[in-house]
């Protein structure tokens, strides 16, 4: 490495030897470099190499800052551009910061200073560069400087557009490229700061753009704290893309008005396309189930005009007023009334549970004792399982049969769900049907009704499915019904803010001895009244 220029002797002090000036200089922290007038490196110090991430001595010969020549021209980039500024302006020296590529290594940041050594004539003979490396700050520095990079990767990663806009200052709107990308133009075709504001009004939608106007001028006047808006700009190809804008006010005035607010713009295009399509889709599907719910009651008012003819006839033969029927005829026409009273059942339970689904069927809620609706319903069902052979009792969670437990609910409605449930467990069970009903469940804050029979279970797999729609057990293949009643069960449970499911019940060697059926219900509140 050869020695930098003799400096000479100063006129306050004795003279300060070649070795000693390059032992000053090698001790420096800070890399410093000599150049000659065009930035072919001279002389350098360690520190200096070590920035340029070489062995010493490597940088003589080279020109400085050639890491930022583009392609190895060195015509060519900032690295040939820097020193033709520094030839220009030489008197007063330059100081900026550079990002040095490394092939070994990250990076580096640093920030030169450059001072010019004056020669014969107006342009400098040479150049001393002093490169202070940004790298080694404090932790702090470093971490807030990362934090910036990282807003801007994830700012990159979003798609969004950057804006900046001062209300009072029309040369300082700025935006980034990536708005007029979102735009389908290039970063030249964006017009000067001061005709920014005007452009960006003149290419939203017109149908957007008064009201995108008054949530900007909400924000202007400070009676808002930012503007967020979603509307259509005008796309280099002629269409709309749709973009959605947040920003904020970062400056205001005495007057609390809005100086300056800095923002984001995302293009929602693809966003607002999906919504329209699932708004079609909701549509197509509501005026499916209005058409199904038309249907359903068009049949089901065909249905039951001739299931009522045949009842009301039936009814009629029985009572012998046309005339007395023989024992064998008395049986037939019996017959006939057992089937037509079923399929008007079916037909209620079609009905009923389309309503239920279509929301159109509202609960008529009034204070009800649970106990008392219970005993009810499993004495009206008597007959229905003394006819099985099934035995069928009520119980209580206290001996007391006169336990009270007070819900709200629509009680027409309620006995449904008791009827289906015990109606169900009548068939399934071998002869014992227990209806019990208890509000021991979370501290006494909900009522629990559990329908139990010893029939075969439900198998596990249709546990979850029991309560969908016409969905029927495995075992009820020589049972009546469609599978329409748990489906009600579960939509009248559902309507009165409770919940219902199904289990297997176990004996002591862990084997199915029956099925029960739960439904819980919020208590109601003392003295509560239906709400209105």
């Amino acid at each position: 490495m050869t020695a930098p220029p003799h400096r000479g002797t100063s006129s306050s002090g004795p003279a300060v030897s070649d070795a000693l000036l390059v032992a000053a200089l090698e001790s420096s922290a800070d890399g410093i470099v000599i150049t000659d007038s065009e930035g072919i490196v001279l002389w350098a110090n360690a520190a200096a190499c070590r920035m340029s991430g070489g062995p010493a001595g490597e940088l003589v010969g080279r020109r400085l800052w050639a890491e930022q020549e583009r392609d190895g021209d060195p015509g060519v980039g900032p690295g040939k551009s820097a020193w033709r500024a520094l030839a220009g302006a030489a008197a007063n020296g330059w100081r900026g910061v550079m990002v040095l590529p490394r092939e070994s290594a990250a990076a580096a940041l640093e920030e030169d200073t450059v001072a010019a050594i004056a020669g014969g004539g107006d342009s400098p003979r040479a150049f001393v560069v002093v490169r202070h490396d940004l790298s080694a700050r404090p932790p702090a520095e470093v971490a807030a400087r990362d934090s910036e990079a990282s807003v801007r990767h994830a700012l990159a990663a979003s798609g969004c557009a950057i804006f900046e806009h001062a209300i009072d200052e029309p040369e300082s709107c700025l935006v980034s490229a990536r708005f007029a990308e979102i735009l389908g133009l290039a970063l030249d075709e964006i017009p000067p700061p001061t005709e920014l504001g005007a452009w960006w009004r003149a290419h939203i939608h017109p149908d957007d753009r008064n009201e995108t106007q008054e949530r900007f001028d909400e924000c202007v006047s400070g009676r808002s704290d930012g503007w967020v808006a979603t509307f259509r700009m005008r796309h280099r190809d002629g269409d709309y893309v749709h973009v959605h804008v947040a920003a904020n006010a970062v400056e205001r005035d005495e007057e609390g008005r809005t100086r300056r607010v800095v923002g984001i713009v995302q293009d929602v295009s693809q966003q607002q396309r999906a919504l329209l399509e699932l708004k079609l889709r909701n549509a197509r599907l509501k005026d499916a189930d209005r058409a199904k719910n038309e249907y359903l009651d068009l049949v089901s008012h065909d249905l039951r005009t001739p299931c009522a003819t045949i009842m009301g006839g039936t009814s009629l033969l029985l009572t012998g007023k046309v005339g007395e029927l023989t024992p064998r005829m008395r049986r037939v026409v019996e017959m006939i009334e057992r089937s037509a009273n079923q399929q008007s059942r079916m037909i209620d339970d079609l009905l009923g549970l389309a309503q239920l689904e279509a929301g159109v069927l509202k609960p008529e809620l009034g204070r009800l004792d649970l106990c008392e609706l219970c005993r009810a319903v499993v004495e009206d069902l008597a007959l229905v399982a003394r006819e099985r052979e099934v035995t069928i009792r009520a119980e209580t969670a206290e001996e007391d049969d006169q336990r009270e437990i007070w819900v709200l609910a629509d009680r027409g409605r309620f006995v449904q769900v008791l009827t289906n449930l015990i109606t169900n467990a009548i068939r399934h069970a071998r002869n014992t049907v227990v209806v019990r009903v208890s509000c021991a469940e979370d501290r006494g804050q909900v009522a629990r009704i559990e329908v139990e029979d010893n029939g075969d279970g439900v198998a596990e797999t249709e546990l979850q499915a029991i309560f969908d729609r016409f969905r029927r057990g495995s075992d009820s293949r020589n049972k009546s019904g469609i599978g329409l009643g748990l489906a009600i069960v579960r939509a009248l449970v559902d309507v009165h803010n409770g919940s219902v499911w199904a289990e297997n019940r176990l004996g002591n060697d862990g084997s199915v001895i029956g099925a029960r059926f739960v439904v819980v219900l919020p208590l109601a509140a003392p003295d509560s009244a239906a709400p209105a």
